[in-house]
């Protein structure tokens, strides 16, 4: 599982904070692999917070509803693609499949 290395920002938060921070990224993290490896739908609450580890009651601290973790990945993948956007070279407008191959490697990093 990955865990992004704290930033400055979160240098500076206590530890009571960086650790909710961490229990978020675990069960984001986790529901993703879950979803991948057995789909958004067949996929539940508990099996995600079984697999991040945590509570029932600790996943919908962090997150209301299931469909959150979702909002969560299309907010990633947006960022994601806007900071990755500006660094491409794009390559000439008539070429379609070398374009669809350069935004696929931004979206599929």
């Amino acid at each position: 599982m990955d865990i992004p290395e704290p930033d400055a920002a979160e240098a500076t938060l206590g530890r009571r904070e960086r650790n909710k921070r961490r229990v978020k990224e675990r069960i984001y993290s986790c529901a993703m692999e879950l979803f991948t490896e057995k789909g958004y739908e067949h996929t539940s609450v508990d099996e995600i917070a079984e697999a991040a580890d945590v509570a029932r009651g600790t996943f919908f601290n962090h997150y209301q509803r299931k469909e959150d973790l979702i909002t969560a990945w299309e907010g990633r993948r947006r960022k994601h693609l806007l900071k990755n956007w500006e660094h491409l070279a794009m390559p000439r407008r008539d070429d379609l499949r070398t374009t669809l191959n350069c935004l696929m490697d931004i979206l599929l990093p």
